[in-house]
């Protein structure tokens, strides 16, 4: 009984024994297993998301020109028109009345001055023949002087006469221009959005009573603003956008079509806009949706994965697999995509990278489970 407590005591020492040992001291260390790729070499593009408007290509509201009743209004909300199309006739009998007496004195006028160029025709001929009467003095000279004031008188005729058939002329021009505006047309082709008349309602010229709004939706414009500490890396005609709406399920792509050649000075943002083709009518002006402007774009760039990356002290490192061990490696970096890092500097195309940056040290053995894609 006296050597029971020894036998517990050796027991113990044996329990609390450490692991074997390597030839140098040290415990002998698991390599841990760990996923390893080569850095692959791709376009990147640093891109900004921001809010985008839906804006017709063309809109306008149509007002009366003239003051009448509406006779006829041939269109409603949703009719699609031509540019040119009758849109609504308004009835003005007055200007009717107008042009139809302006049109009396064209007539006239043109009939007086048809009158005095036979009047000065026939006064021409008199003093051909006086003055040749003068040679056998069968006239004398009053007789010519006579005829020719007379030719003179008849030249005055015919200009008041086509200076008051200019005049009626355009008068009847102006009624015609006037008379016009009773019909009104599409200015382009395009949707009529709204309509506030019906036939038989007053319009006012006036007060500019409307009667239509048309809108051109065959090209929409997507309307951005642009933050001020992005908006000098815009390039009109090359920088891609991609508008995406959450109504239609999809996205739309196109390029910055055009910019403000200023800033706005309250919200210090420049606007730009993208033309996007609307051949099936999906796109409707009032939509919102997300733009994701490509800024700038970096061909065949080194990268590794997001994840690959280790935040230092010295500043950002990956893991260098070599040897069975891992290495911290400093690296430059470039563009951020996605998952996707650009590396400027410190990375060989050719090294093997852990994709886990997460939990591994400088120079821990490590053994590639898999190759990472």
């Amino acid at each position: 009984m006296r050597h029971a407590p020894l036998a517990l005591i050796a027991l113990l020492v044996l329990a609390g024994c450490p692991p074997a040992a390597s030839e140098h001291g040290a415990p002998a260390a698991a390599p841990a297993p760990i996923k390893a790729a080569a850095p692959g070499k791709r376009d990147v593009a640093r891109r900004i998301v921001l809010p985008a408007e839906l804006w017709a290509w063309q809109r306008v509201l149509i007002v009366a020109k003239v003051t009448g009743y509406l006779s006829a209004v041939p269109v409603d909300r949703g009719s699609a028109v031509k540019q040119g199309d009758l849109l609504a006739t308004i009835a003005v009998p007055e200007l009717q009345d107008e042009r139809d007496r302006v049109a009396k004195e064209v007539e006239t006028g043109e009939a007086e001055l048809a009158s005095a160029k036979a009047q000065h025709d026939l006064q021409a001929l008199i003093v051909a023949r006086v003055e040749g009467l003068l040679a056998d003095k069968a006239a004398t000279a009053q007789d010519a002087d006579e005829a020719r004031a007379k030719e003179l008188v008849g030249r005055a005729a015919i200009d008041q006469a086509t200076a008051r058939l200019a005049a009626a002329r355009e008068r009847l021009k102006s009624a015609d221009t006037w008379l016009a505006y009773s019909r009104v047309t599409a200015p382009f082709a395009g949707v009529v959005t709204d309509r506030w008349v019906h036939p038989g309602a007053l319009v006012s010229a006036a007060e500019k009573t409307p009667l239509f709004q048309l809108t051109d939706n065959a090209t929409i414009r997507a309307v951005i603003d642009v933050p001020e500490a992005d908006c000098t890396r815009l390039t009109v005609g090359e920088t891609k956008a991609r508008i995406a709406l959450a109504e239609l399920g999809g996205a739309f792509e196109g390029v910055v079509s055009r910019a403000a050649a200023a800033l706005d000075a309250k919200t210090r943002t420049r606007r730009i806009e993208v033309d996007l083709a609307n051949e099936k009518g999906r796109l409707l002006p009032g939509m919102y949706g997300q733009a994701t402007l490509e800024l700038e774009v970096h061909r065949s760039a080194l990268v590794v994965p997001r994840t690959a990356l280790l935040a230092t002290s010295d500043g950002p490192a990956v893991f260098v697999v070599s040897g069975g061990r891992a290495h911290r490696t400093p690296v430059q970096l470039g563009l951020e995509d996605g998952d996707a890092v650009e590396v400027v500097s410190g990375l060989a195309e050719s090294d093997q990278v852990a994709s886990v940056a997460l939990g591994l040290g400088d120079g821990a053995p490590v053994t590639l489970a898999a190759r990472a894609p």
